[in-house]
């Protein structure tokens, strides 16, 4: 198995890749937290 770097010095677009999923995966994990806050601020309002 190579390593990351060595995979990245012959496959430079490989590196492209896993910045842009990166990118996704912390973006879908913003939008999870967003909604459970929001949940929570609904719930707060809703019983008050």
């Amino acid at each position: 198995m190579k390593s990351i770097q060595q995979l990245l010095r012959e496959k430079p677009w490989f590196g492209w890749i896993i910045f842009t999923a990166t990118v996704l995966i912390v973006f879908l994990l913003g939008m999870l937290a967003s909604s459970i806050v929001q949940r929570r601020a609904e719930a707060v309002f809703a019983y008050t």
